[in-house]
């Protein structure tokens, strides 16, 4: 959760990082019941670009990681940093979400 003032510098600084080269950011913004904050991401998704986009490991404390890969989807993201909601990346069970 944050804060006008907090995503506000997040988009500056994004907007900073591309005007200086970066190649990508990283990302991740959810909302107070665990589902991704879709509107937050959009605005730094769309300050990114044409950058590479990576939700990071917030996807792991997301409510319902199905319901985050599609919003992750949905908001045009290219990686996702993940154990899967798993201790480990390397837990079979963490395979279930690649596609």
């Amino acid at each position: 959760l944050y804060s006008d003032l907090e995503m506000k510098v997040m988009e500056k600084d994004i907007k900073a990082f591309k005007a200086a080269g970066a190649n990508g950011v990283v990302i991740g913004c959810l909302n107070k019941d665990g589902s991704v904050d879709e509107p937050c991401c959009r605005m730094l998704v769309q300050a990114a670009r044409p950058m590479s986009v990576t939700f990071h490991r917030a996807f792991d404390v997301a409510r319902d990681p199905i319901e985050a890969l599609q919003a992750c989807k949905r908001l045009g993201v290219n990686h996702i940093l993940t154990s899967g909601q798993q201790a480990s990346a390397g837990d079979p069970r963490a395979k279930r979400l690649i596609r």
